[in-house]
């Protein structure tokens, strides 16, 4: 596999369940333990081998933009929300051929070793995604039912009930967008794709996992002072 150079974070969602922490506050730079929350998987795929990192933002973009103007990043302003895939698809062609997606509407904490350098050494040509996944039961502030299970062969079949949770990063093929729709779509349309080709695996992650939904998780977080 060669080196994956490009990650794109998305934060232009409106992060309507956080009100109203998030009237004037977008979602990703509302803190937790000290420092927004999309400072953590900022500073995960900056310590891992990745050298350009996108952020797209959409509502109350000027805090974004002012947030990030010291950091080592891109900012991609969007005049209307694109969804998770349209969002990567509207710079698809600043991606490369493979790249790290991350979500930062959750925080993962790394273990021992960088997940997303553990997610680009297990990323090869038998696949086309590859999805960080974490156990259930080690789900922080995760009230859920589950993502999805892994079959014998790893790949990823989706399931209501299923034993893992999506964490919200993943590295993708440009490829997988080919036959998308223009404009706003989800992420989801292509995980359907992939795991119907059997073109979709996951990792499980070792560390860490925080699920960030409402204004409740933050304060359960902040309360405990430390992740």
């Amino acid at each position: 596999m060669k080196k994956i150079n490009n990650a794109i974070l998305l934060g232009a969602g409106f992060g309507t369940r956080m009100m109203p922490l998030s009237k004037t506050v977008p979602k990703p730079l509302i803190e937790v333990c000290g420092q927004p929350q999309i400072k953590y998987i900022f500073d995960t795929v900056a310590d891992s081998k990745i050298k350009n990192i996108f952020v797209n933002a959409h509502y109350l973009s000027d805090k974004m933009v002012d947030y990030f103007k010291d950091l080592d990043a891109t900012l991609i302003v969007e005049g209307k929300v694109l969804e998770t895939g349209g969002g990567v698809k509207n710079i698809l062609d600043y991606l490369g051929d493979v790249f790290v997606v991350a979500n930062t509407d959750s925080i993962v904490i790394p273990d021992k070793n960088n997940f997303i350098n553990e997610m680009i050494q297990d990323f090869d040509d038998s696949i086309d995604g590859l999805l960080l996944v974490i156990e259930k039961e080690k789900a922080n502030n995760y009230t859920g039912t589950g993502d999805l299970d892994i079959g014998e062969n790893g790949n990823v079949i989706f399931n209501p009930n299923g034993k893992y949770v999506f964490c919200g990063v993943q590295i993708l093929r440009k490829s997988c967008f080919d036959d998308t729709p223009d404009g706003a779509f989800s992420l989801r349309l292509i995980y359907d794709k992939l795991e119907q080709k059997n073109r979709l695996k996951a990792l499980v992650h070792t560390g860490k996992w925080y699920h960030i939904s409402t204004p409740q998780d933050v304060d359960a977080i902040n309360k405990k002072g430390k992740l």
